[in-house]
């Protein structure tokens, strides 16, 4: 378990802002304690392994401060860590380089193209130290507050996660409505954080806004592409039939690996894997059903190898996860539901109702069948 220090008694700390302070140098930690304690609700760790451990475990953290020189974890492999991660809050995380005489410019630049947030030369002042921790706290709370609300990816000016699920959701109801088929993808540039650390933060960003342009630029006006991940990228087809949908994603592959890019005059190779779900004609499911189908289509894919394309249907995918469910009901208890009163709820288990009744339908004979039609 990471070694914590509290400045004061948690109660005393409430209102403060958190933040937390790296270095493996105990005459450091104790300075640092002294200089942020009447202001901040701080927290120290020794290296870089324990602060990545308190940053996942503790989302009330504003602000990292770090050195780049440590056991176990060192700051360029925590502001790798950090920048790559799935979590959009931890990403976004302002992160200070606290750096000394000996950390030499080529050192410092590794670090600011790894997404140093900015840099701190010791020994520090401790007025000047906590006015810039005061302004990062100040920016991250803006920030923060912009992601909560956002539905547009700042860096590709596409939808994100959250505004994708708003859409997908309304081409569900369409594509249910007139009885068309959907296709949702999943694009993953593969070995993203390798490429991360080889290239930086800035030439990391300007793969993800030309990938942005590729998959734009390959589908409909009527279809949606979304950032939804560091590297990770959504698109909805409604009324897009399957051959036509794997197409797509094929083009896509096909664009990426074209990309001209080099590293020292060497060549970069940089390739995206796609999952797509496939949804039938007029079936109806719940939009993050469909994005766990594609999301798991893209594994499959990237199993396969670089640039590969690998596609599930969704029915096929619904069978298949259905009994790991805990939320499924059995036949008796969803027409006990409806006697009393919960048809809604009893809704929102439709598709696996008729999964599992799916064998005594296939039973019904003519007259059977036309009798329910009338239903």
């Amino acid at each position: 378990m990471p070694t914590v220090f509290e400045a004061r008694p948690l109660s005393s700390q409430m209102a403060k802002p958190k933040i937390l302070f790296v270095d493996d140098s105990k005459l450091i930690r104790a300075a640092a304690l002294k200089m942020f304690s009447e202001s901040f609700d701080l927290q120290l760790a020794e290296n870089g392994q324990e602060a990545w451990e308190l940053i996942q475990h503790d989302e009330h953290i504003q602000v990292v401060f770090t050195d780049l020189v440590m056991p176990e974890l060192d700051g360029f492999e925590l502001l790798n860590i950090v920048r790559t991660s799935a979590d959009e809050r931890i990403r976004q995380l302002p992160l200070i380089v606290v750096t000394g005489a000996d950390n030499s410019q080529d050192a410092k630049n590794k670090a600011y193209e790894l997404g140093a947030t900015d840099f701190l030369t010791k020994p520090f002042d401790a007025a000047d130290i906590n006015a810039r921790a005061q302004a990062h706290v100040r920016y991250q709370e803006t920030t923060q507050s912009l992601v909560e609300t956002s539905i547009i990816d700042p860096l590709t000016d596409l939808l994100n996660f959250r505004g994708f699920e708003k859409q997908l959701d309304k081409d569900v109801s369409f594509s249910t409505r007139h009885n068309h088929e959907l296709t949702v993808l999943n694009i993953e540039v593969d070995a993203f954080k390798a490429l991360f650390v080889r290239i930086g933060r800035s030439g990391a960003e300007t793969i993800i806004k030309r990938i942005a342009k590729v998959v734009v630029g390959a589908v409909r006006k009527e279809d949606t592409v979304a950032r939804t991940g560091l590297s990770s990228f959504y698109v909805s087809l409604p009324g897009a039939d399957p051959d036509g949908s794997l197409l797509i994603a094929h083009r896509i592959c096909l664009a990426v690996n074209n990309f001209k890019a080099t590293l020292q005059g060497k060549a970069l190779p940089i390739t995206v894997s796609v999952g797509a779900c496939i949804v039938a004609e007029g079936l109806h499911a719940d939009p993050s059903v469909i994005i766990s189908c594609a999301s798991d289509a893209q594994r499959r894919a990237a199993k396969r190898g670089l640039g590969q394309v690998h596609h599930i249907d969704l029915a096929q995918y619904r069978k298949k996860n259905r009994r790991s469910d805990a939320a499924a009901v059995s036949i008796d208890e969803a027409l006990s539901e409806i006697l009393q009163g919960g048809e809604k709820d009893v809704m929102t288990q439709m598709d696996y109702l008729l999964d599992e009744l799916e064998p005594l339908l296939k039973l019904l004979s003519d007259e059977q069948r036309q009798r329910i039609s009338k239903l």
